[in-house]
């Protein structure tokens, strides 16, 4: 069962287009890693730990224009000791109503710093999952 962890709305600009004038898709993959982040940083204390991406698959549904907000939302589909298996969509405006661009599947582990000051998988402790 997917839990909603957070969302964020992006506004587009020319320079998140590509040379044909859309929004390119590389895009996609910073607002997710930015809503996780985000999220993360919320939860935990600035530089004891950080979610890696070890694996994404991003299936492109539609087009962004520049000038459109697109809206992140992640989802908790499974919790790891060490990481988390995510969900993302993203939508844009369209009207008064959100059609859905992209759907994503993205594994994180939890990486923090050992006493030797070297960054390594870890135990996530997962503070303000639902």
């Amino acid at each position: 069962m997917a839990v909603l962890l957070a969302e964020h709305t992006f506004g587009t600009t020319p320079r998140h287009s590509n040379m044909v004038g859309n929004v390119y898709w590389a895009n996609y993959p910073d607002w997710m890693g930015e809503v996780r982040d985000l999220w993360s940083q919320a939860r935990q204390p600035f530089g004891s730990g950080e979610l890696r991406g070890i694996a994404t698959h991003i299936r492109h549904l539609r087009e962004a224009m520049p000038g459109d907000e697109v809206r992140t939302v992640m989802y908790l589909m499974a919790r790891y000791e060490r990481g988390l298996h995510l969900e993302f969509r993203c939508f844009r405006r369209l009207s008064n109503e959100w059609l859905k661009l992209a759907a994503a599947s993205h594994h994180a582990l939890w990486y923090a710093p050992s006493e030797s000051g070297e960054w390594r998988p870890a135990p996530f402790d997962g503070k303000g999952l639902r």
